[in-house]
């Protein structure tokens, strides 16, 4: 079976179903971002995962870093250029093992985390850093305030349940004739 390039859902779960589909979405190595309250045993499940698949466990805490932290600090090489020393709390890139990578409290991250962060979890690099195969990552955080969609309104593929937060599809497109229309939430033009 081929799995698709980027699975795109949101769901409710209990947390007794929740290990469960976490460990395949891990295996599958699809980001995912689990949301709940405070106190839901969001990364003690995300750690039981890991445990139970022989993954190296690595909390990050998004809420806590600078940007610099993700990049890692500059050095100069033998050529007189400057290189970026990777943090230590991320495994090597040429690490042979298997990972999860848990990005706690992304949502209440600054912007500037958050940014790179999503560069890590959409392109599994930060600046000349690049994650090791065996990686996978996940973020927990209290659920959004609202969720915004950056779009071309061509998606034929929506979740199943409206999100129980609000949602805002930000139309990037030229208007077609042929748009697919929002299942839910309002829809902004942003298309210069």
């Amino acid at each position: 079976m081929t799995q698709p390039a980027s699975i795109s859902a949101d769901y409710t779960l209990r947390p007794s179903e929740l290990a469960s589909v976490l460990a395949l979405l891990v295996e599958a190595s699809q980001p995912t971002i689990v949301w709940g309250p405070p106190g839901a045993a969001k990364s003690m499940i995300a750690q039981q995962v890991a445990a139970a698949a022989n993954r190296q466990y690595v909390d990050v805490r998004a809420l806590l870093l600078d940007p610099v932290d993700l990049r890692g600090i500059p050095w100069r090489d033998s050529a007189d250029r400057t290189r970026w020393a990777p943090p230590a709390f991320l495994p090597p890139s040429d690490d042979p093992g298997l990972w999860l990578i848990n990005l706690e409290e992304l949502p209440s991250a600054v912007p500037m985390v958050q940014a790179a962060l999503y560069q890590f979890v959409l392109d599994r690099r930060v600046g000349e850093y690049e994650l090791p195969e065996g990686a996978s990552l996940i973020a927990c955080g209290i659920e959004p305030a609202c969720c915004l969609y950056f779009t071309d309104m061509e998606c034929s593929s929506y979740p199943e349940a409206e999100p129980l937060f609000p949602i805002l599809f930000c139309n990037y497109s030229d208007p077609l004739s042929d748009w697919n229309r929002e299942p839910w939430g309002e829809r902004i033009d942003i298309a210069a």
